[in-house]
């Protein structure tokens, strides 16, 4: 098996002290949060981390999911679930998602450019972001401006955000389906969702919540759940993501149970620019040569 270029959390460049995680959001952080991100969202303040996603054997690299950060020059890292809230609240996580996309999708063109081989870009969305009425459009903006395949870019949206206003958000997501992206259901797992629901849905993939995998040691059924899951996704013609495998008995665990795609600390942390690119180059110089996921 391929040895994989490992990148420990302490090297990532988005770990947050506990001292950041740990602050209270008082009154005052929070209202100095709101102003800080108003700034960074005027002055594109923000920056991208990557990780890296591999098929079930381990052999080949096959997406890269984007995560976007925030340093503040007082505060330093804050953490995403500390400021995307504050976002969503103050309206801001709009202009901060697309910001992400145009900057996730022009740094997949520059990767390519360098040679390095097509993969799946995923990208997260906001609930206020489905609820945009024109938000295909702003999309498909972006993939011209780009100059971004339609078919390398996968939007990730949790489960729970899809059951918000399900009608709607249906209606958006066969709108994204129809520019040639591909869709996600992120921490599948942890919703509401009705399983009838899911053949409604027009997605490719499922992202299997990682808080399955931390259960494995403690929980006896939790394999069967993770089990099931993975038959389900597959049984519906989908593409299945395991998220937050760290350890290597999760690996031959996952493995036994074909999972299609593995994502987490095992293989690597979030990478800023420079780290990632590194990655690619060294995966790209090995019997690894990476390959999009193949389309339903």
């Amino acid at each position: 098996m391929f040895i994989f270029p490992r990148f420990p959390l302490s090297l990532a460049e988005n770990s947050f002290s506990q001292a950041e995680i740990a602050t209270p959001a008082s009154t005052d952080r929070k209202q100095y949060i709101k102003q800080a991100l108003a700034k960074a969202v005027t002055e594109r303040g923000f920056r991208l981390d990557f990780q890296p996603q591999w098929d079930g054997q381990g052999i080949n690299l096959v997406g890269v999911e984007a995560l976007v950060r925030w340093q503040d020059p007082r505060l330093g890292n804050v953490s995403p679930t500390e400021f995307i809230p504050i976002a969503e609240e103050a309206g801001l996580v709009t202009a901060i998602g697309e910001w992400v996309l145009g900057a996730a999708c022009r740094q997949y063109k520059m990767w390519q450019a360098q040679g390095v081989p097509p993969f799946l870009l995923g990208v997260n969305l906001s609930l206020q972001q489905l609820q945009k009425a024109d938000f295909a459009q702003t999309v498909q903006r972006i993939l011209e401006e780009t100059d971004m395949p339609p078919a390398q870019l996968q939007l990730e949206v949790t489960e729970g955000l899809i059951f918000k206003d399900l009608q709607h958000t249906i209606g958006v997501l066969r709108d994204l389906q129809r520019l040639g992206v591909y869709l996600a259901i992120d921490d599948f797992g942890t919703g509401y969702s009705s399983l009838s629901v899911l053949k409604e849905l027009p997605v490719h993939t499922l992202k299997i919540d990682k808080s399955f995998l931390a259960d494995l040691e403690t929980h006896q059924k939790a394999e069967v759940i993770l089990e099931s899951i993975i038959n389900l996704g597959q049984r519906l013609q989908l593409i299945v993501v395991a998220e937050g495998v760290e350890t290597e008995s999760q690996l031959h665990l996952l493995q036994s149970l074909q999972c299609d795609v593995l994502q987490g600390f095992f293989f690597s942390c979030p990478l800023n620019e420079d780290k990632m690119t590194h990655y690619l180059h060294h995966c790209c110089s090995t019997k690894t040569s990476s390959k999009a996921i193949d389309a339903h």
